[in-house]
């Protein structure tokens, strides 16, 4: 296919945008699955997806783009988060919720790399078997870092899961503009 030389940038600009997309496709899915396989060879409890706290991870991630930082100021106690979940749920029964925060990492595997090699939240571990619901969520900032958010907690008598790879809908992954806050600070 032949381009006019005015027609080069607007190419090379599409091309760049679909190799950034491709870097970066992210599935809350696949690192669940990935997880929970981690998790069942040494007989821990599986996780369950929670909408809510999907939903609860995809606000804090919006949250982190457009400060450009990773925090967890935003929901300072676990009190706060189990309220946060039951406004995004009224029917949510999970509790005992924490939240874990990543920044910068382009794939699902980096991700669960990351949480494996981390000494772990003491709101949220992933690993130890003791929760058993979760949710991730990511959001791009305008200079592209991705940020990232997961939640567990804990439902009592809930029922265990047995499929360590379902699948589910998956959460947009938006890009935030910085807040005025931000832009006004720099």
């Amino acid at each position: 296919m032949k381009y006019l030389a005015w027609q080069i940038p607007a190419v090379l600009a599409v091309a760049a945008a679909l190799c950034a997309q491709s870097v970066t496709a992210l599935s809350a899915s696949n690192i669940q699955c990935l997880i929970n396989k981690e998790l069942a060879p040494r007989q821990k409890r599986l996780f369950t997806h929670s909408p809510a706290l999907a939903k609860l991870a995809l606000q804090h991630s919006i949250h982190m783009a457009r400060e450009e930082r990773m925090t967890n100021e935003r929901f300072p106690g676990e009190s706060d988060l189990d309220k946060a979940a039951n406004e995004i749920d009224p029917n949510n029964k999970v509790k005992n919720i924490g939240l874990g925060t990543l920044m910068g990492y382009k794939t699902d595997e980096d991700i669960v790399r990351a949480l494996k090699q981390s000494p772990g939240s003491f709101q949220a571990p992933p690993f130890d078997g003791s929760r058993t619901h979760f949710g991730i969520a990511f959001a791009r900032a305008e200079d592209g870092t991705l940020y990232t958010t997961y939640v567990t907690g804990i439902e009592p008598n809930a029922p265990e899961e047995k499929d360590e790879c379902r699948q589910f809908a998956e959460l947009p992954i938006p890009t935030e503009k910085k807040s005025a806050k931000r832009a006004a600070a720099q």
